[in-house]
């Protein structure tokens, strides 16, 4: 059976128990004894809160597996993935999607190897995240490997963190997550006579079970721009804290007059 029109067509097919498949397309063939699908142009398919958007695809309606590709993209209301192909299934919930971008409001990830797994987790090969949405985001996290899961809970495994293109620090594991408070997210602006108008602009991790670490961009307009790290690590009976911080200082402080360094030299 071969249905073709120039317009949106709307198909329901009946699935096993648990919900509908609502399938929409500019052209749809379909053959009952396999129970296969194949959708072309404008495809998009409905699923218990899920929706999937293709150029094309397969779709199996007793079985429930997919097959798609071309500007691919899938969302369950709250985070969208996006990318060329992707295959799955829709009654499992799990999907692979290959090179891929995730954005869920806040946060935008992406990866070489995307794959949204039953229990609702998100893992991302070779991935980065950030907040900035810009092309070129001003900070990111790159890891070997990121675990994201449905509470917004985050691990990043061999994690590079680069503001801009340039990287700051490494950690082989890096504990956080996406939900934005004023505990782990800091805009700071502000004037001061020695630092001029300032943005302070921060965020901060957890780092294992028992430490956290910052990384922030300070923005002064008599100063110039300073990045900094501060790492706690805690144990039972230690708390140790690092401080790694640069600047390229536009008007260094000076200790004596006329001379501008950090110390007063000493004549031997």
């Amino acid at each position: 059976l071969v249905l073709v029109c120039g317009v949106s067509l709307a198909q329901n097919v009946a699935p096993e128990a648990g919900g509908e498949l609502e399938v929409a397309a500019d052209s749809y063939e379909y053959a009952p004894e396999g129970g296969w699908a194949v959708g072309r142009g404008n495809v998009e398919v409905t699923y218990q809160g899920l929706v999937l958007t293709a150029d094309k695809l397969r779709l199996n309606s007793v079985t429930k597996d997919v097959e798609a590709e071309g500007n691919v993209v899938l969302t369950d209301g709250k985070t969208s993935w996006s990318g060329p192909t992707v295959t799955g299934n829709f009654e499992t919930n799990s999907f692979s999607f290959g090179v891929c971008k995730v954005d869920s409001g806040t946060w935008h990830a992406a990866g070489r190897d995307g794959k949204r797994l039953t229990d609702g987790r998100v893992t991302l090969a070779e991935g980065a995240l950030t907040t900035c949405d810009l092309a070129n985001p001003h900070y990111r996290l790159e890891a070997k490997r990121i675990v994201y899961y449905p509470d917004g809970r985050f691990r990043a495994y061999q994690t590079v963190v680069k503001l801009g293109d340039v990287p700051v620090f490494y950690w082989p594991l890096i504990l956080g997550d996406t939900v934005n408070s004023v505990t782990n997210i800091e805009i700071n602006p502000g004037y001061s006579s020695d630092w001029g108008a300032f943005l302070i602009l921060g965020r901060r991790w957890r780092v294992g079970e028992n430490g956290s670490t910052k990384v922030h961009l300070d923005l002064m307009t008599k100063r110039g721009i300073g990045i900094g790290n501060e790492t706690i690590l805690r144990t039972e009976r230690t708390e140790t804290a690092i401080t790694l911080y640069g600047i390229d200082d536009k008007d260094t402080p000076e200790t004596q007059a006329g001379y501008n360094g950090r110390f007063e030299s000493e004549d031997l």
